[in-house]
């Protein structure tokens, strides 16, 4: 798979924030959890950067400092660079009520 440009990434990043947070201004520099992400706002985004990139983030990764987006469009852009078998998809597990 082909890796895309980081700004591309960030930009794309961004407007997924901003869209799903309601924010008017959201650069790659912003942290997803201090514009007001919660888990299911965090699980909505990484299903999104999913569909566009082809690659799993998962919720840690948002913990991971400084927890911005740039830094979550560095880590998507790590997850592209790596042959598909080596990033597997973790399983869906049930939920229980």
């Amino acid at each position: 798979m082909p890796t895309a440009n980081l700004d591309a990434i960030q930009r794309k990043l961004a407007e997924y924030c901003a869209e799903l947070l309601h924010a008017p201004h959201v650069t790659a520099d912003d942290n997803f959890l201090d514009l007001g992400g919660d888990s299911l706002s965090a699980m909505i985004f990484i299903s999104r950067v999913h569909k566009e990139f082809h690659v799993q983030l998962t919720i840690e990764d948002f913990f991971i400092e400084p927890g911005t987006l740039g830094s979550l469009a560095g880590i998507v852009q790590e997850l592209m660079a790596q042959p598909r078998d080596s990033a597997p998809t973790p399983p869906i597990e049930p939920v229980q009520s």
